[in-house]
């Protein structure tokens, strides 16, 4: 795509396009990038997908008005919801014409189907809405499509999200809610971070904002819960006291505040500058521009100036220019002189 495209056209307006240079693996189902499996942008969310997860299109309204787009299945779920086939999508690679070879929706298992009435899976982890669909596997819990889109913004490590209804869930994935659910998991953090359970007996709708769902995944009681579920699943004979729970929280709050502390004292990235529109004289000299004067931009600053008003170059590591690179006079600092005694 052409790079004079602005992130309006490629992206639902409003919606931040992620930056793939950080993404190392899919934000639906975890699988890591590499050069058999490529990086594609949901034109809806903005977030990275892989083939397998971004294969749906449909039109969205504040990118194309009739062209169909890329989208993630999730969305097309939203985007679409009458008329849609939840279970199938007709351009996968191994989805046939008339439904031929469809998948079976994990709903109907009868082993989830009994999981969801119990533990208070019956109705979303996070917000009470009723008949939730969305599984948290490392936490054990279940929520609605709302609460999920929160989820995935938390990254897989935090909540790892599937779709009970679109997703293929393997057993492994399950045991999980088995030896958790919605109300132990809410039951354990109301009595291990009295701050956010105070928090959260609120109005429920707060429950739904980003922040609050991210204060109650990320905190260190919650990290500590994943951690108790992960040895249970491991040896289900596994019993911890109250007494050494409260130990592990104290750990990992020491540990969060360390890491929190350690990120306070190096120093902040630096952010290239804007460069300045290209216009008729130097910003420094009220040079005209012409064949014999060309423009330059200062790869320190962005400011537009003559060839005599940045004569010098040199790196800028700060923002990754590693070989020299034009400043103009009032950006460049040249090295000091040695303070060594020439001999």
């Amino acid at each position: 795509m052409s790079a004079m495209v602005t992130d309006e056209v490629r992206c639902k307006r409003g919606v931040e396009w992620q930056d793939d240079s950080s993404i190392y693996s899919c934000s639906g189902c975890g699988s890591q990038f590499g050069l058999l499996l490529r990086r594609h942008h949901c034109r809806n969310c903005g977030k990275i997908f892989c083939y397998g997860c971004s294969s749906a299109r449909c039109v969205v309204s504040d990118v194309s008005k009739s062209i169909p787009q890329r989208v993630c299945k999730w969305c097309k779920l939203t985007l679409v919801p009458v008329g849609f086939n939840r279970v199938t999508f007709g351009d996968e690679p191994n989805a046939e014409v008339g439904g031929v070879g469809q998948r079976t929706s994990s709903m109907e298992d009868p082993a989830i189907q009994s999981l969801l009435l119990m533990n208070g899976n019956n109705m979303c982890v996070d917000c009470g809405s009723p008949k939730p669909t969305w599984l948290s596997v490392n936490n054990g819990v279940v929520f609605c499509i709302e609460c999920a889109g929160h989820h995935r913004g938390l990254g897989i490590r935090t909540s790892y999200v599937r779709s009970i209804e679109l997703d293929e869930i393997k057993l492994e994935e399950i045991e999980g809610l088995k030896h958790s659910g919605n109300s132990k998991f809410n039951n354990f953090l109301n009595k291990f971070d009295i701050e956010l359970a105070l928090i959260l007996q609120g109005d429920r709708t707060i429950k739904k904002n980003r922040n609050i769902i991210s204060r109650k995944y990320d905190c260190p009681a919650a990290q500590v819960y994943r951690d108790l579920l992960k040895q249970k699943l491991s040896n289900p004979s596994t019993v911890v006291s109250e007494k050494n729970i409260f130990v592990l929280i104290k750990e990992k709050m020491a540990s969060s505040g360390a890491a929190a502390e350690e990120k306070i004292k190096r120093p902040p990235k630096a952010v290239k500058p804007k460069w300045a529109d290209d216009g008729p004289t130097c910003f420094q000299c009220n040079s005209i521009f012409g064949a014999t004067l060309r423009r330059h931009h200062c790869r320190m600053c962005g400011d537009l100036v003559c060839a005599n008003c940045a004569p010098n170059e040199r790196p800028i590591l700060e923002f990754g220019y590693k070989e020299a690179v034009r400043v103009c006079l009032k950006c460049f600092n040249p090295p000091k002189p040695s303070t060594k005694t020439m001999r």
